[in-house]
């Protein structure tokens, strides 16, 4: 005896075919688009690693960079131990130039043993009522004030206020 065969119709046919079509297609996209997302997750996962390294070395730098610029001017420490005079310090240029060179910094200040102290720093970091106080003029880009104590009883205060290059404008005693 035979067996009849199970009669499949065209419409079943048909489902069954479009069925596995659409799975095919759907599997497809699917694992296409894992790797695409994987793709992109490793991509975003390098600049990360970039712009971490990037920070970590500007962290790094603005650490290092200072002492690098101290270690350049160590060799004019022994102009730090000159006591200031009326007219100021005489590495003024060199200090006008650091702070050119760091801007973050507010000023630079010396004191010495014999209780003379030397003062420069850019005025674009004071506050404007104080510079009026000052009677700063409008082109002054440094202030510069040593207070010399050694030779003088009571001590006497030099201020001076100084163009971008170091050259004095103006000052006065107090």
């Amino acid at each position: 005896m035979r067996r009849a065969r199970p009669r499949i119709s065209i419409t079943q046919g048909l489902f069954a075919v479009t069925l596995t079509i659409v799975l095919v297609l759907a599997a497809t996209i699917i694992l296409y688009a894992r790797h695409k997302s994987r793709e992109q997750a490793l991509i975003a996962a390098s600049e990360l690693m970039n712009q971490s390294v990037e920070i970590v070395r500007l962290r790094v730098d603005a650490i290092v960079d200072p002492i690098d610029s101290v270690i350049a001017y160590s060799r004019f420490w022994s102009e730090l131990a000159t006591l200031p005079t009326a007219e100021g310090h005489p590495a003024r240029d060199r200090f006008v130039s650091l702070i050119d060179q760091y801007p973050e910094v507010w000023a630079i200040q010396l004191g010495f043993d014999n209780g003379d102290y030397y003062l420069l720093g850019p005025t674009d970091l004071r506050q404007p009522q104080r510079l009026r106080q000052l009677e700063a003029p409008p082109d002054a880009v440094f202030v510069e004030e040593s207070i010399l104590r050694s030779s003088r009883d009571p001590a006497q205060l030099y201020r001076q206020f100084l163009d971008a290059e170091g050259n004095i404008i103006t000052g006065r005693t107090i």
